[in-house]
């Protein structure tokens, strides 16, 4: 076993230089607040926000149709509390 031998321990010098050096600068960075479409909600956004507003429509005439032939929805306000003596309101 030839070679040279340290007993510094690398680990802990490099960490000791990371955490005192001064942070690099990058001078590529981009001011977002300066861009045409800040602020702005982007396409596909938008799309998926038409989609569901057309499903909440969808589901809006649904109901309607469905209250228009004088279907009931279970649970659809008409919740009735009983009582452990069996009637509405107090016992």
């Amino acid at each position: 076993m030839h070679g040279l031998k340290s007993n510094k321990n690398f680990i802990v010098t490099n960490a000791i230089e990371n955490i005192l050096s001064v942070a690099k600068k990058n001078e590529d960075s981009i001011d977002y607040l300066l861009k045409k479409d800040y602020g702005k909600t982007p396409n596909y956004l938008n799309k998926i926000k038409d989609n569901i507003n057309q499903e909440y429509k969808m589901i809006q005439t649904l109901h309607q149709q469905n209250s228009d032939e004088k279907y009931i929805l279970p649970y659809s306000g008409n919740v009735s509390v009983r009582t452990r003596f069996g009637k509405s309101g107090k016992g």
